[in-house]
């Protein structure tokens, strides 16, 4: 591990993952609203296909 991460907290569950994966997408912790609702789109639409790979049994490692 890294010494600069060494301090950072650590996601508890799945949805503080996820908030913390979004937020480094966003590339800032406050968007405008229309921003957010096109960065949760994308989202969407990324997490579908990945099941729909998960379904069909060609996932790839990360969207």
């Amino acid at each position: 591990m890294p010494l600069a991460t060494a301090f950072l907290p650590v996601p508890r569950n799945h949805l503080e993952g996820w908030h913390n994966r979004l937020i480094r997408k966003a590339d800032k912790s406050h968007l405008r609203f229309y921003k957010l609702l096109q960065l949760l789109i994308t989202e969407h639409s990324a997490m579908d296909t990945l099941v729909g790979q998960l379904r069909s049994g060609n996932a790839i490692s990360e969207v």
